[in-house]
């Protein structure tokens, strides 16, 4: 062997070497072996409580009871939301650790910006949720450990599922009216009394009070909307100024909806729209809060007297 070969196999066993112990030194940050699973539960029917402790101080308690979910001991939480966040949780794989070289500084991003998640069910699992939505990098840690984390056949930012508002997290439906419990519903316009609509039942029959013949297609049509009753959100005082301003004027429509063993029923009041609003103001005197809806179902639920007559 000449000398050249001899200094090649010597360098090539010095590598070799390094390389050994930089393997043996690698902690889980450069272990590609790690489990994908890491974080997925397994069995999500098994969470009792979910808890999101958001970077803000806000607290978000998820508990379930007697199959149903509450936010907070004080409202009901949104199926859909709660579907998609167990689904997340039962989901979520493991992509890759994060690089040693930037172990640090995501774990300070997570300590700083992230949510922690804490799940009750078999035992209590605590992880720090967060990352880059604009780069849509999700990152998850625990035990000190950051990893890179994806959903298989998705690319959104997983991470954004934890970063919610309480209004967020309840339940957007407001009621649901239907043959068996609907007892009434008057729709009422303060500046056009004459207009005004009320809906009952005239010997079994869906009716109108003071119109004799309704249109039916109509009638029937226009019940449907509140077949559930959905908002688009909560809305919370001093959250948008505009709104506010709003709720001190007088409402355009106000919706008195009765339903079987619910003698106080439920009252929504309407306001006109902001112009280049996609969302119409609506209060629950009831509940003292300002919700929003949808503009184009707002603007279904505007039901006049001359929308149910029959054309002549």
């Amino acid at each position: 062997m000449t000398r050249k070969n001899w200094a090649l196999a010597i360098i090539l066993l010095i590598l070799t070497a390094v390389f050994a112990i930089m393997i043996s030194r690698k902690g889980p940050a450069g272990n590609q072996q790690v489990e994908r699973n890491l974080f997925a539960v397994s069995d999500t029917a098994a969470i009792q409580r979910i808890t999101l402790r958001q970077p803000d101080g806000r607290v978000q308690n998820l508990q379930k009871r007697n199959g149903f979910w509450l936010l907070n001991e004080n409202h009901a939480a949104d199926p859909a939301i709660i579907n998609v966040l167990l689904s997340v949780l039962s989901e979520v794989q493991v992509k890759r650790p994060v690089a040693r070289s930037q172990q640090e500084a995501v774990l300070q991003q997570l300590t700083e910006q992230g949510v922690e998640v804490e799940l009750e069910g078999n035992g209590i699992t605590r992880f720090m949720a967060g990352g880059s939505e604009a780069e849509r990098i999700s990152y998850f840690a625990m035990d000190e450990n950051a990893y890179v984390m994806e959903l298989p056949g998705y690319s959104s930012y997983i991470s954004s599922i934890f970063r919610l508002r309480e209004s967020d997290l309840r339940n957007k439906m407001l009621t649901s009216l239907n043959s068996m419990n609907f007892q009434g519903l008057d729709v009422v316009y303060p500046a056009d009394t004459a207009e005004n609509v009320s809906i009952r039942y005239q010997n079994n029959i869906l009716g109108v009070e003071n119109l004799l013949r309704p249109d039916s297609s109509v009638l029937f049509q226009y019940m449907m909307i509140y077949e559930p009753l959905q908002i688009s959100g909560y809305l919370a005082p001093g959250e948008d100024p505009a709104y506010d301003s709003l709720l001190q004027t007088q409402p355009l429509a106000l919706f008195r909806m009765q339903t079987v063993g619910n003698s106080q029923g439920l009252e929504l009041h309407l306001y006109p729209q902001l112009q280049g609003r996609r969302q119409r103001l609506a209060y629950l005197p009831g509940q003292k809060e300002a919700v929003l809806l949808d503009e184009r179902l707002a603007q279904a639920m505007l039901i006049r007297r001359r929308d149910l007559m029959l054309a002549q």
